[in-house]
């Protein structure tokens, strides 16, 4: 008797992140092992060593990250801490292939969810829209989930839009216009909304200059929720002082 014909079931793919931070990795890999079995200098080889675990322990969080099963923890964290409701507006910053986006949707029963990204193909492996809308359709949550093509530090929503505004692991992409991103999420963000930042905990991402940056686009009630492996997930909420001094203007 023969058996019953399974259909794969296609699984959605979140791509991987910093492809650069794991090409250069590979590279100083083969390099240094290269170096181990072809010079005899004790000196040289623990040099090398030291070296590489350095290295290693820069460059893994990325790596570590690009798993699957970091992704989908990550996400249930960001979830957890949002603490969304039904019938929210969210919005998804910098939301790649959609992780964060389709996540919402799945968990909501009725929402909205909207992603934006300018889709960059370094800072994310095969970053397309395509890749988002395939995703969601994959998931089962297309009707709930739209993708727009948009900068983070313009966004093209109007004042206090958002129940919940979340952002992973994109400030640092940004670069030195980060803080007027961060703001722009805040404008667009309710009184009493939730913001939700994933982001590097070192740098100019440090504890201080974060409470500092949202401090200053009115946000209060600043919290860090553990993470690890070099990463803190921020939460903070829209103060109505935000609406109050931008009606005085």
């Amino acid at each position: 008797m023969k058996k019953p014909f399974k259909v794969k079931r296609k699984k959605p793919s979140y791509g991987v992140y910093d492809t650069y931070s794991i090409l250069i990795l590979l590279i100083l890999t083969i390099l240094l092992t290269g170096i181990f079995l072809m010079i005899d200098n004790l000196i040289v080889k623990f040099g090398s060593l030291i070296f590489f675990i350095a290295i290693f322990f820069f460059l893994f969080p990325p790596i570590f990250g690009s798993t699957n099963f970091a992704k989908m923890k990550l996400r249930e964290k960001i979830i957890n801490v949002a603490q969304p409701k039904e019938n929210d507006v969210i919005l998804d910053v910098g939301t790649g292939r959609g992780l964060h986006a389709i996540g919402f949707a799945k968990a909501l029963e009725k929402c909205k969810v909207i992603g934006i990204d300018v889709w960059s193909q370094t800072s994310l492996s095969g970053n397309r829209m395509e890749k988002a809308l395939e995703n969601a359709k994959i998931e089962g949550v297309s009707e709930k989930v739209e993708f727009k093509n948009a900068d983070a530090r313009e966004l093209p929503f109007l004042d206090e839009y958002f129940d919940v505004v979340v952002c992973s692991f994109v400030l640092h992409n940004i670069g030195k216009n980060w803080r007027k991103a961060l703001k722009d999420m805040i404008r667009v963000l309710k009184t009493n909304g939730k913001l939700v930042i994933a982001e590097i905990g070192y740098g100019l991402f440090s504890k201080k200059n974060m409470i500092d940056a949202l401090e200053k686009a009115n946000a209060s009630a600043i919290h860090f929720h553990s993470w690890g492996f070099g990463g803190n997930i921020i939460s903070a909420v829209k103060t109505p002082a935000y609406r109050q001094r931008d009606d005085k203007k």
